[in-house]
């Protein structure tokens, strides 16, 4: 017989072992609780700020890398916990500043760059914040460190024409005279021969007026930035994109003279094509020109041999003229002249014809959903990276697709591919392909490679100099055969010209939307994936496009590891959806400038 207490002992070892297991589950979860950053963004903010004025105070000599670190740590904890909020955006000016004061002490290249980066991410994704303009004008400090002068002026540039009201305006000022009487002592000589090409470079910016004078000249005129058009058998359309509502003084029309209309306190953009031959069975051709200061004019070339109806209508920052053939020729060959009357939005502007206008034409409707234009890079025998048995032109194509396929099923957005299969297009006509069909934005998809095999992560480029190292490579090959079609010192000057503001903000918030969105969902469901983060870079097929353009690299075929998951379906299809959810992110936010 077994002892009583014995018995007992069995009988509560059940217990015991309930016991036990709730008090770990218990202790888990306190502990669980604890390490869980559940914090609000204001609590995660402040300590954060402790730990930097902890640092700030501290002589510097008795400062190690390392603490730096730490405290960047700590901002990035709030940015990337709660990016959105007012203490995400402070925090991610922050970095920049902290990254600005460790290159100061530590010299190394690499903080300048992871700077601008979270710089660029303050003003473009917190456009209305008091700290945008800061962020901007750091920008410029930075592009002064690296002695590229046109970018540092360009900033500036954009502190004048897009925060006039900001505290920051008569430092910039400062900064653009410092550039200019700096310019003028490198083209004298008074600089090493070494750096002579960046002030080749920047030259353009003040061989005529200074540069402050230009900025501060510019809101004043409404600039013609672009002109675009379509043309069917018996009708055709012209649009004139302008950077503020037009003011229009005067249009006629005759068979022998064709179509002229006015734009009072106007100018040309620089990077406007001034004429184009089209031949077509209406339009012969298109022109635009500056009759004098402050006015501008457009011409349209047409058939002489009918009589067309054109009503221009003004919808915004923009002017469409419809062109339609007259049913009944006319003999008389007298032009007509009328002055247009004060204009609503989207109502008849002019009817320019010579006898008695038709009935006005209904009001002009939106085009439908934004148009998104995917370019698969490479292509027919521009094979692009090839490595570990993959093809980029392939991926490029495969992943286009899917972006396509989402784009259309998910948002609702019309999607057009410059390739559907494997064809070969010169890198200098993709962006003409989303210009000709005024598009709302360009996305060029691409993989990238190294000679360094460990190399890897996704990154996303818009359109600059790319002072990078890295930058300048990945373009290189991107660029092709037109690599060498430019000169260096000539590259940076033109791209950096290319641009209007709008489009550069445009196309880096876009860049940082794709680029959250890709690494965001990917790191979530695989391990490892790397952030190389927005960039600039002097990519071709990006400087022609009307509309803001990036340019993705999904990641490295000469990369062991990305390039087995670039071989995987599923991969791909989780980086299109990542891609076509930050386009819509994009565009659900505000409708790009064009």
């Amino acid at each position: 017989m077994i002892p009583t207490p014995r018995r007992h002992k069995i009988l509560r070892r059940p217990l015991f072992f309930l016991a036990l297991f709730v008090w770990i589950g218990l202790s888990v979860n306190l502990c669980w609780a604890k390490s869980t950053p559940t914090e609000s963004p204001e609590i995660l903010y402040k300590q954060a700020r402790g730990v930097y004025y902890s640092l700030i105070e501290s002589p510097s000599k008795n400062v190690s890398r390392d603490q730096w670190t730490y405290s960047v740590s700590k901002f990035q904890q709030v940015e990337k916990t709660f990016p959105q909020s007012p203490q995400g955006m402070k925090a991610a000016f922050t970095i920049g500043k902290l990254y600005q004061k460790m290159f100061a002490q530590f010299r190394q290249e690499g903080d300048l760059d992871r700077a601008l980066g979270y710089y660029q991410k303050v003003a473009s994704n917190f456009t209305l914040s008091s700290l945008a303009d800061d962020a901007v004008f750091h920008q410029g400090e930075i592009y002064l460190e690296k002695k590229d002068y046109v970018l540092a002026n360009r900033a500036f540039v954009s502190i004048l024409l897009n925060y006039p009201d900001g505290d920051q305006v008569a430092k910039a000022q400062n900064k653009m005279q410092a550039i200019e009487s700096q310019v003028h002592r490198q083209l004298s000589g008074d600089y090493p021969p070494s750096e002579s090409r960046t002030a080749e470079g920047a030259a353009s910016i003040v061989k005529d007026k200074p540069p402050v004078a230009t900025a501060l000249n510019k809101p004043s005129l409404t600039t013609l930035q672009k002109v675009s058009y379509s043309s069917g058998p018996d009708k055709a359309r012209v649009v004139v994109y302008t950077s503020a509502p037009a003011e229009i003084s005067e249009a006629f029309y005759s068979k022998s003279k064709g179509y002229r209309l006015a734009f009072q306190n106007s100018r040309l953009d620089e990077n406007l094509l001034q004429s184009v031959k089209i031949q077509d069975s209406i339009l012969r051709g298109i022109r635009v020109e500056e009759t004098k200061p402050g006015t501008s004019r457009l011409v349209l070339d047409l058939n002489p041999e009918q009589d067309w109806n054109i009503v221009a209508s003004k919808n915004a920052a923009k002017v469409v003229l419809e062109i339609e053939a007259r049913k009944e020729v006319l003999k008389s060959e007298s032009v007509e002249r009328a002055k247009p009357e004060s204009v609503e939005k989207e109502k008849p502007v002019q009817t320019a014809a010579r006898t008695p206008p038709p009935a006005p034409p209904a009001v002009l409707v939106k085009k439908g959903p934004p148009l998104v234009v995917i370019d698969p890079g490479h292509g027919g025998k521009d094979d692009g990276a090839k490595s570990h048995g993959l093809l980029e032109k392939k991926i490029n194509l495969e992943v286009s697709r899917l972006i396509k396929r989402y784009l259309e099923k998910d948002f609702g957005y019309r999607v057009y591919l410059t390739r559907n299969d494997d064809t070969f297009i010169p890198v200098h006509d993709r962006g003409d392909i989303a210009n000709e069909r005024e598009a709302d934005l360009f996305v060029s998809i691409h993989a990238n490679a190294a000679q360094r095999r460990s190399a890897s992560g996704i990154e996303t480029y818009y359109l600059g100099t790319g002072s990078s190292e890295r930058a300048q490579e990945t373009a290189a090959r991107e660029n092709g055969e037109l690599v060498n079609s430019v000169k260096d010192d000539q590259v940076q000057a033109i791209l950096s010209s290319l641009l209007s503001t709008t489009k550069i903000n445009d196309s880096s918030r876009l860049a940082s939307r794709v680029q959250g969105r890709l690494y965001g969902e990917l790191s979530r469901k695989y391990s490892g994936v790397k952030d190389l983060g927005v960039k600039e870079g002097p990519f071709y097929v990006l400087h022609d496009t009307n509309m803001p353009s990036i340019l993705v690299e999904l990641g490295f075929v000469t990369n062991a590891h990305e390039a087995r998951r670039m071989k995987s379906r599923a991969y791909l299809d989780r980086m299109a959806l990542s891609i076509a959810r930050g386009i819509h992110s994009f565009l659900k936010e505000k409708a790009p400038s064009i």
